[in-house]
């Protein structure tokens, strides 16, 4: 198959051996027609619920009920970003050179997700829980109905949700180290240095059209942004800079990240860790 074929199958695929399934890069050898799927294929066991599960409060990680519900949050968001990436490929066609740099870059983060999902279902099954036993929600996918280029995906997916990613997997991480849960600790560790390579792809892509176009990031930033998401969404607890600056993002960029404002409950808070 080539790598159109495989991104489909990964979509399209119903089990969790299919999303997982290895990704062999190979050139398109004929033009390459855009197209979108409106949900990806999953079977009943994982399937979109609309049930509403609240994850744990912090008192209840160190247990193992609370920390089996983490694990499988974090571990749909894997999921899902497979997906995401998956129909990127699908989604933006390039030729060229072009095309390929931006494939294989998908590929590599691919890779990435399902190394991360891979991580966190094994941790959860060791605590008695399989993925699938718990609602899992559809709110990242449906953001990319409303990313008509490759640009706003990555505005979106890159700079939005895989920014937040960092200070949620360092705060975490923190957090069941403290409860000395070592393990999952150093899963999110591992998560957290490779979310760092998602962000600065993200950013190097924005940062080379808003040179060359002589536009304002944040402003160009901002007009790519789906219609339901804000900059609130590329924040998570305790906003941190040096991560961001270890990302390559310019301390323009990060202050306005920073000190946006919005009603999102889960960064609306009133002080924010500056490390």
């Amino acid at each position: 198959m080539d790598i159109i074929q495989q991104a489909q199958s990964i979509v399209e695929g119903a089990t969790l051996e299919e999303k997982l399934k290895p990704l062999k890069y190979t050139e398109i050898n004929k033009t390459q027609v855009s197209f979108f799927i409106d949900n990806p294929g999953r079977n009943k066991n994982i399937n979109f619920s609309s049930k509403q599960l609240k994850f744990p409060a912090k008192n209840k990680l160190a247990t193992i009920e609370g920390a089996g519900i983490a694990l499988h949050f974090f571990a749909n968001h894997e999921l899902l970003a497979i997906e995401m990436m998956a129909m990127a490929i699908l989604k933006y066609p390039l030729q060229g050179e072009a095309g390929d740099h931006f494939r294989k870059g998908m590929i590599s983060t691919i890779r990435d997700e399902q190394k991360h999902f891979t991580l966190y279902n094994q941790r959860m099954e060791s605590l008695g829980i399989e993925f699938g036993d718990l609602p899992v929600n559809d709110f990242f996918w449906k953001q990319i109905h409303d990313c008509p280029t490759i640009e706003s995906f990555h505005a979106m997916m890159s700079l939005t949700f895989e920014s937040a990613n960092l200070d949620f997997a360092y705060y975490y991480k923190g957090i069941f180290k403290d409860c000395e849960d070592f393990e999952t600790a150093n899963i999110l560790e591992i998560v957290l240095e490779d979310e760092l390579r998602h962000v600065a792809a993200g950013w190097n892509y924005l940062n080379d059209f808003s040179t060359k176009s002589k536009k304002d990031i944040w402003d160009h930033y901002l007009s790519l942004l789906p219609g339901k998401i804000t900059p609130a969404r590329a924040k998570g607890i305790n906003f941190n800079c040096e991560l961001r600056k270890r990302a390559g993002l310019n301390s323009h960029f990060i202050n306005k990240i920073k000190n946006y404002k919005s009603d999102f409950n889960i960064t609306n808070r009133n002080s924010w860790d500056s490390k």
